[in-house]
């Protein structure tokens, strides 16, 4: 696999749900997020977007993220959901300002690193605070990617 970096600056937050789509038409089956909220403070915003998401629940299993050292291909536990043509609707209605939003210090509550898996390997990740990603490519993917207009490049800044 060909690792290629995406990076906020190159995306409005629709052409974010472009690619997130993109992944979904080349075999992304699930994807997980992390939910976040200040320590004792109720998180509405989280809890509303996990109950919407019910339905999509596939439970816990082991996946790569990137919040660790991604090259390893250590993986964690995370809570997991089927992609598909309704919950990528409920992403994106919950989640206006894209995939690549940095919502550090949303008072009730936040979502990040959405992460997109194929048959249960990463095909894209997103690390929220750094403003960038990494798409998990075969060759002619890459090619793909590139002849549908999407901005990639050979070298992370942060991950």
């Amino acid at each position: 696999m060909i690792h290629r970096h995406v990076f906020a600056s190159d995306f409005t937050p629709q052409q974010g749900w472009l690619l997130v789509r993109w992944c979904f038409a080349h075999g992304a089956d699930e994807f997980s997020l992390s939910f976040d909220g200040y320590g004792g403070v109720p998180a509405p915003f989280c809890d509303h977007l996990q109950l919407s998401l019910h339905p999509f629940d596939l439970g816990t299993a082991s996946r790569q993220t990137l919040t660790g050292p991604w090259e390893s291909g250590q993986s964690r536990s995370v809570n997991r959901w089927r992609l598909n043509d309704a919950s990528l609707e409920v992403l994106q209605a919950s989640l206006p300002d894209g995939v690549f939003a940095d919502p550090s210090y949303a008072k009730q509550g936040w979502v990040e690193d959405p992460t997109f898996y194929r048959a249960g390997r990463l095909l894209l990740g997103i690390v929220n605070h750094e403003r960038e990603g990494v798409l998990w490519l075969t060759p002619t993917e890459v090619s793909e990617l590139a002849a549908a207009g999407f901005p990639t490049r050979d070298e992370p800044v942060w991950l």
